[in-house]
């Protein structure tokens, strides 16, 4: 059996080595994205369902299936779609730092944890795909935390400038929720702007949450869910931090969020770590 951890056997040393290795290779196992999306999606009645975690898509009305991935778990999700799809994928854009070799995906290395010029030039790619995207086009997209930073689009700012913003709110203390609730109000992309992008296209978006399972809206900055926070709330948090007396500024720009999702727009967290927590537990019961 191929194992997840490399070194396991030069690690497994003693029978207690061995089990706890056991236990987070169980762990880890149910947070691959190749296995995580081999257990939840596949193709029903010959072909003409994608059954998704449970819901049932009919691919007959879809002239094309677009797929498009962000964070360092999208070459990996991606490349699993490509097993479950085949030749049924039309085209896509993938920002992870490593590439893949799907046919008719567009990689692009992003940087991480910094954003960059890389970065916004491959979100731009993806939002050019986006709009040539038509009501007969499926779009699959893979989203992962680390999306916040791979997929960018300052709105009002330079990508230097926004991040010495962000920069700014975790020196003084910021809350990760109140540093995404900036992100979002800074971005063309986040909050939900994404998806707007897409319309009148359908979009099934696969979260892989690192939080849990009612995190949709935080994962990399939301770019498919709709948000509640305002540019009132953004603007609060900017003052309580004294982030624009930090960075010598007298004005900060904010743009608003998208605080609807359309019909069309299908948000699934398809994991969090309790899936990890809850494997491990089992493996641990039956060693």
């Amino acid at each position: 059996m191929t194992m997840l951890l490399k070194n396991f056997d030069q690690l497994a040393t003693t029978s207690l080595r061995k089990q706890a290795l056991l236990i987070a290779e169980a762990g880890m196992a149910v947070l691959s994205p190749r296995i995580i999306l081999r257990d939840k999606i596949s193709l029903e009645s010959g072909g003409t369902v994608l059954k998704v975690a449970g819901s049932n898509i009919d691919l007959e009305p879809f002239r094309r299936i677009l797929v498009i991935g962000f964070g360092t778990m999208a070459t990996e999700g991606v490349a699993q779609l490509q097993v479950i799809l085949g030749d049924r994928i039309a085209g896509g854009v993938v920002i992870d730092t490593v590439a893949g070799s799907v046919p008719k995906i567009v990689y692009k290395i992003g940087t991480y944890p910094f954003m960059s010029v890389a970065n916004v030039a491959a979100t731009q790619e993806v939002i050019e795909l986006l709009k040539s995207a038509h009501s007969e086009d499926l779009i699959i997209s893979v989203i992962s935390d680390s999306a916040s930073s791979l997929l960018c689009a300052p709105s009002g700012m330079t990508i230097e400038q926004e991040r010495a913003v962000i920069a700014e709110l975790i020196k003084a203390g910021a809350k990760a929720a109140e540093v995404t609730i900036v992100q979002k109000h800074i971005s063309l992309v986040k909050g939900g702007q994404l998806a707007k992008v897409a319309q009148p296209a359908t979009m099934v978006n696969l979260i892989f949450s690192d939080t849990n399972y009612a995190a949709a809206d935080s994962v990399g900055g939301g770019p498919t869910v709709a948000d509640s926070s305002t540019i009132h709330d953004a603007s609060e948090i900017v003052q309580r931090y004294n982030v624009l007396n930090r960075l010598n500024q007298d004005f900060m720009k904010f743009a608003e969020t998208s605080k609807r999702n359309g019909e069309t727009v299908h948000n699934i967290v398809i994991s969090s770590p309790t899936d990890a927590v809850q494997a491990m537990k089992s493996k641990a019961r039956d060693i």
